[in-house]
Formats: C-alpha cells, sequence, structure tokens
C-alpha cells in the first residue's frame, strides 16, 4: 500500500506534462511489490490491493522537481529515472543529466551542500554526504560536454 501512495504522489501531479520531451521513468517497490511509469507514461502498479495498468501523459522531472537537504540538481538538469525501493532502508536512486561537465557540477554541487550547511566529501568523481537521517552519494560521469549523475540516498 506504501507504494501506491508513493507512486501517487509522483503521478497525480504530474498528469498534465507536456508529452513533447523526453520523459522520466520512475520505479516504486516495497514489501514486494510496487508500480512503475515509464518514459512514455505507461503507469503499471503491482499491490496486493491493486493490479493494473493505466496511461498518463508523459512525465519529464528537471533539477527544480528534485533536491537533498535543500539542494536542486545543477540547474537545467534532467531526470531520467527515479526508482524509490521501500524493500530495505528506504533506498532512492535518481539518474539524470547536466548540461556541463563533471568538473563545474560537482563543484556546484559541493559549493550549495557547503552553503546549506550539509558537509560533502569529494573523492574523484564522487560526492558523500550525510545528514541525521540519510547518508548520500552523487557519482558523476562525463557525457560529450556534459554530465551524468546517479544519486544514491540510504536510510541512517
Amino acid at each position: 500500500m506504501r507504494s501506491l501512495l508513493i507512486l501517487a504522489t509522483f503521478a497525480l501531479p504530474l498528469a498534465a506534462c507536456d508529452r513533447s520531451q523526453e520523459g522520466t521513468q520512475v520505479a516504486v517497490t516495497a514489501n514486494g511489490s510496487g508500480g512503475s511509469i515509464d518514459k512514455a507514461g505507461e503507469v503499471k502498479i503491482d499491490t496486493p490491493a491493486f493490479k493494473g495498468a493505466f496511461k498518463l501523459p508523459q512525465i519529464n522531472l528537471t533539477a527544480e522537481n528534485f533536491d537533498i537537504n535543500g539542494v536542486h540538481l545543477y540547474p537545467d538538469s534532467k531526470i531520467a529515472s527515479v526508482n524509490v525501493d521501500g524493500t530495505a532502508k528506504d533506498k532512492v536512486t535518481v539518474r539524470f543529466t547536466s548540461p556541463a561537465d563533471v568538473a563545474t557540477v560537482r563543484g556546484w554541487f559541493a559549493d550549495q551542500f557547503a552553503k546549506n550547511g550539509t558537509p560533502v566529501k569529494v573523492e574523484g568523481n564522487t560526492l558523500t554526504g550525510r545528514d541525521d537521517d540519510h547518508s548520500f552519494t552523487i557519482d558523476f560521469s562525463d557525457r560529450a560536454g556534459q554530465s551524468d549523475g546517479v544519486v544514491k540516498i540510504r536510510g541512517a
């Protein structure tokens, strides 16, 4: 049931999204059941209480739709996928692309976390941090003058 509520949280406010751009894939798992929204807007839910599929307009999540401790993604970033795994300690994985090189994006994140009072450690192309409830990592890789990033958030 928790997965259905999480999925609805993503799906319902986004029902009027524009279908003209690439979409964001969303997957939710909890207690062996869950649901997903693919890039085309196909919603699939498989829980003990409800099983089915339906179509929503394409979902396009951007930098402003996600934050860690008040820090949004690098400006104009596009979120490719969100995976929420409630079967363990609230694991969340977010994959995104930013319109700047790795050094610029990594430095921007480090600066923003420092301004918000969240200490982070930078090792190579990985940034790690922690607050009272969660630990997180952001791994960056080059993509022809842009950056791909993977955020992983885990419960404490």
